[in-house]
């Protein structure tokens, strides 16, 4: 599938969901606080929380059509937010994989193009995420 594909796919999906569930973002951090609890403490205030998700979401929405943008902004963001806050890489990897696991729970079992498309998505940025911490 073309990359121009991919992201006519993606956004059907986004769409899809959202029109099924709505804001996507309590989901996505009760996914992620389950498997982080710790998270909990670093990221304690509502307005930070909504931030990490809008974040997420926006580097999976660009990911096919711009991801040397996606690549730099992680690099500095996971850099950043090491250095100064100790936010482990870890907690970078376990909010894209919540955003993705809620996409991918909430997209319908019978369409395999969107199913594939979002697992290509959960692995390259989990890839990025990675890179950006051993760089």
């Amino acid at each position: 599938m073309e990359q121009e594909q991919k992201l006519k796919t993606l956004e059907s999906v986004l769409e899809a969901v959202s029109e099924s569930v709505g804001d996507i973002t309590p989901i996505v951090l009760d996914n992620f606080f389950a498997q982080y609890p710790d998270a909990r403490e670093l990221f304690n205030e509502k307005r930070l929380e909504q931030m990490m998700v809008d974040q997420a979401l926006y580097c999976a929405m660009v990911w096919f059509k711009r991801p040397m943008e996606v690549k730099i902004l992680l690099r500095e963001t996971i850099c950043h937010h090491h250095g100064v806050f100790k936010v482990p890489a870890a907690f970078f990897s376990g909010l894209f994989k919540s955003l993705l696991d809620v996409l991918i729970a909430e997209t319908v079992v019978e369409n395999n193009a969107a199913r594939e498309v979002l697992a290509e998505l959960q692995s390259g940025l989990l890839l990025m995420v990675q890179q950006a911490e051993v760089g």
